[in-house]
């Protein structure tokens, strides 16, 4: 964008930071950072998020692209989620030589293997955050060759709703009050989704209760919404404002439970509804929804408790977000699968899918047996990667940011693996994004100034019913994380990066290079 940190005075800049600080405080834009939590869970320390002070440019065109190309997406998860034979096929080789997804997988295969029809009959939901990044096809392109490229779709605890949220009121209100006039605030779009998420649970309980009374199951009280969690969340703060939102627009009450509470105090009957104890009152509560924002890492699973919890909720009539194939469809795996030639063709129109493939960076299969040359068109890959790693990144089937391999580590882990292992990872030709400079809120009264890039996030919910019938599907917010240029990853949960807001403007390149929306002054 065409604004000089350098031309707000030391005085306008400090206070940009105080105010910037109190506003998001005052409006939950707040994280517990590691190790400061109690011996049983409770943050002791909480702090603002990090947040970018001056709104990122973002193409009209290019955002409204990715909004449109969200539900899409969202579409094509629920139905690979009703294709067994699909993710079977997908993911056999991965899950032989990965152990978490191996655990995934394998209890996935056993549901259906007992009961065929199992996630036919299931209403589904999915929260899926889709991300996206500018690309420039060589290091001296120039930002207005810039194009959009997906990242990753998130399936299971696509998080940083409720932050970014915030963060948009934080910039609206700086902007729109006393730093009005550096920016119009009316192209800063509202960012609705906590009010989507929720929405989308509503639908969900509502169409749970449906179902139970076509299959003529009683309920002896009114289903209730359990949100799974790590036993020490860094992330709470944007996890209560989903909470807070859920019981504002629609009466729902969350109840925060980890997987080895749910081991330790629930059940299913036997009609396969899900009850666990309540901790508070110790009476019985009927679970309709369980919303996942922890069972995405290894980590999240330390025992064999955990394990026995998530299958114990996935047979269970409980509505999941996500279940076990909405969650294996997020894998990195079938996205590099879906890259494939004429693959989402199969289940999208041919516009539809021009769409979605238009969006697609470079992905390749570390497993011979998807070549039609075998060894050889696998050692070309190889060979391509390891003559330049600089061009690619290594990527697990894991989420949550941090497990990802640049640069020379690409070639280093490469050559560290052994074949069967290498089955467990896929390469994606890396994203080179237009860098800007910006103003991050730190722990300094001026703030950090810092050469950065963006990645762009659509968030979208989808409800589908029992067969198949999709009931809900639609794009309902955004998020804008960023990163300094010296860092590989931009997660923010696991430390790497922070929350920026959407400035929409007519050009066509990211950061405004041509200087077509300039900034004003106060």
């Amino acid at each position: 964008m065409a604004f000089a940190v350098e031309t707000l005075s030391q005085s306008q800049r400090r206070m940009l930071v105080r105010e910037a600080t109190e506003l998001a405080t005052s409006m939950g834009a707040l994280v517990a950072p590691p190790k400061t939590h109690s011996s049983h869970g409770r943050a002791r320390e909480f702090v603002a998020a990090p947040i970018s002070l001056i709104p990122a440019c973002t193409p009209r065109t290019t955002f409204e692209a990715s909004v449109i190309a969200q539900p899409l997406v969202s579409q094509l998860v629920d139905t690979l989620a009703r294709s067994p034979t699909y993710l079977k096929n997908a993911l056999q080789h991965t899950a032989a030589v990965d152990p978490f997804t191996g655990r995934l997988y394998d209890m996935y295969i056993g549901i259906v293997t007992e009961f065929p029809a199992f996630y036919q009959n299931e209403v589904m939901l999915g929260v899926i955050r889709n991300d996206f990044m500018f690309h420039l096809d060589s290091p001296t392109a120039g930002p207005e060759t810039a194009t959009v490229r997906h990242v990753e779709t998130n399936t299971i605890a696509a998080s940083m709703g409720g932050l970014a949220a915030s963060v948009a009121k934080v910039h609206r209100t700086l902007y729109g009050g006393k730093f009005k006039g550096l920016f119009d605030v009316s192209e800063m779009p509202k960012n609705a989704v906590l009010e989507g998420i929720v929405d989308s649970f509503k639908i969900a309980l509502d169409e749970y209760e449906s179902m139970l009374k076509v299959q003529s199951i009683g309920m002896t009280s009114s289903p209730t919404v359990v949100m799974v969690v790590k036993p020490q969340e860094f992330n709470a703060f944007d996890q209560r404002l989903l909470e807070a939102c859920a019981f504002e627009r629609h009466g729902i009450v969350f109840h925060r439970l980890t997987l080895k509470y749910i081991h330790d105090h629930g059940q299913v009957t036997d009609d396969n509804v899900l009850t666990v104890t309540c901790p508070l009152t110790g009476a019985p509560l009927h679970v309709g929804l369980l919303y996942f924002r922890a069972g995405y890492s290894p980590e999240d699973f330390p025992t064999e408790d955990e394990w026995s919890a998530r299958e114990l909720v996935e047979r269970s009539k409980a509505v999941k977000c996500p279940n076990l194939p909405y969650h294996l469809a997020g894998t990195k795996k079938v996205q590099q699968l879906l890259a494939q030639p004429d693959v989402i063709e199969e289940f999208l129109s041919p516009e539809q899918s021009a769409a979605v493939r238009a969006t697609f960076a470079g992905l390749y299969s570390l497993d011979e047996t998807e070549y039609s040359d075998g060894k050889q068109g696998l050692q070309q890959v190889i060979d391509r990667v390891l003559a330049n790693p600089q061009d690619f990144v290594l990527k697990p089937q894991r989420e949550g940011g941090g497990s990802n391999f640049y640069g020379d580590d690409v070639a280093t882990k490469l050559n560290e693996l052994t074949e069967g292992e290498r089955k467990a990872y896929i390469v994606q030709d890396i994203i080179r994004p237009p860098s800007h400079r910006t103003l991050l809120l730190n722990d300094t009264e001026d703030g950090e100034e810092a050469e950065v890039v963006n990645e762009l996030g659509i968030f979208g919910t989808i409800v589908s019913r029992a067969g198949g019938t999709v009931v809900e599907n639609v794009a309902v917010g955004h998020l804008l994380r960023g990163k300094r240029i010296t860092s590989a990853e931009a997660g923010v949960a696991a430390g790497h990066g922070f929350i920026d807001a959407v400035y929409l403007c007519p050009c066509k390149a990211p950061t405004c290079a041509n200087d077509c929306c300039e900034a004003g002054t106060l």
